[in-house]
């Protein structure tokens, strides 16, 4: 399992407050309006009761997992510039890495499913994160990468993956260059899964439709060096930041741009 952050060490986030973390100032900043961040309807069934439903709902199974919208998503991803590219700087590369993007089907609602590190894990114990770990010479490809840690992590085999493509590679704080892989998994039940409790110690799925509500967004800045700003999913029952919420903001951002507005955006510092 790749320890998915961007910092080192999880800053305090208060809604809306100015904090301190890291030796860093950060802020979590909200869009306007937002609310609590609950959404009932994250896990729940849909009412896609009749053909009309199901064409004008754009969560609707068929309409995110289709050809169509899968080859839109894949164009949009080459397009879109990573939150925080490898580095080329300097002598050392950085190591690599690739992560799985689930894409997954719970009671008739498109999700993705999340795994949080398991208590037992040396760093980053507790923290939401991808499936995903360091490559191998002898998986020769990310996606193969991606797909042997997923079935060491979960139990789920390989050959039940359907891998689509790749999002922009990102580089963590402990210098690793990680490549989302993203994979659709069918309908999933999260009770039945053998997962490796020295790994993991909870999956979970989030709805796309709970991750797409702006009152589940805030960003959080920090601002050592030149500053930067990452994103913050809320609203369910663990936090979602650093690496794994920058691979779920871009990947967002590209399958459901109509409906998936939220923008990160980097404040300077108010000088006093």
């Amino acid at each position: 399992m790749l320890p998915c952050s961007f910092v080192r060490r999880a800053p305090r986030v208060v809604r809306g407050r100015g904090v301190v973390g890291q030796q860093q100032q950060v802020r979590l900043l909200l869009p306007p309006g937002s609310g609590s961040g609950s959404d009932s309807r994250n896990g729940s069934s849909p009412s896609l009761s009749t053909t009309a439903d199901v064409v004008g709902d754009v969560f609707a199974p068929a309409n995110v997992l289709s050809k169509e919208n899968r080859e839109q998503c894949l164009r949009r991803l080459s397009r879109i510039p990573s939150l925080r590219p490898p580095s080329t700087s300097g002598d050392a590369k950085p190591k690599e890495a690739a992560v799985l993007v689930p894409l997954c089907v719970v009671n008739g609602e498109v999700c993705l499913l999340f795994t949080l590190r398991s208590p037992h894990m040396s760093s980053h114990r507790g923290q939401v994160s991808f499936p995903g770990g360091m490559k191998d010479d002898a998986d020769g490809t990310h996606e193969n990468t991606a797909l042997r840690e997923t079935e060491e992590e979960l139990g789920l085999a390989r050959e039940g993956v359907d891998v689509w493509g790749r999002c922009p590679a990102m580089e963590s704080a402990n210098r690793v260059a990680a490549v989302p892989v993203i994979g659709h998994l069918g309908e999933v039940d999260v009770t039945n899964l053998q997962f490796n409790p020295k790994e993991v110690g909870e999956v979970f799925t989030i709805s796309l439709r709970h991750l797409c509500d702006r009152r589940n967004f805030g960003y959080t800045q920090f601002r050592t060096g030149k500053g930067y700003s990452i994103p913050v999913f809320l609203g369910g029952k663990y936090r979602i930041w650093g690496l794994t919420a920058g691979v779920t903001h871009i990947f967002l951002s590209a399958l459901l741009p109509t409906v998936y507005k939220n923008k990160v955006h980097y404040v300077k510092p108010i000088k006093l």
